[in-house]
């Protein structure tokens, strides 16, 4: 699971992202992708990038 959870952030982060409707469209396209719904998606990308930043605060 982590792996999934790993790659979806990957291909998330990896992604073209200008404005939110474009985000919205990237979620749309990774939930097809790894046959998850947009909900499941939303939340794993929240929790990484939720986790990322607290690291980030740490390392400074």
């Amino acid at each position: 699971m982590l792996n999934l959870e790993n790659n979806i952030y990957k291909d998330f982060k990896n992604s073209k992202l200008n404005t939110k409707l474009q985000v919205g469209q990237i979620i749309k396209e990774l939930a097809i992708k790894y046959e998850r719904s947009e909900e499941y998606l939303r939340c794993i990308i929240s929790k990484i990038l939720q986790f990322k930043m607290e690291c980030n605060g740490r390392n400074k």
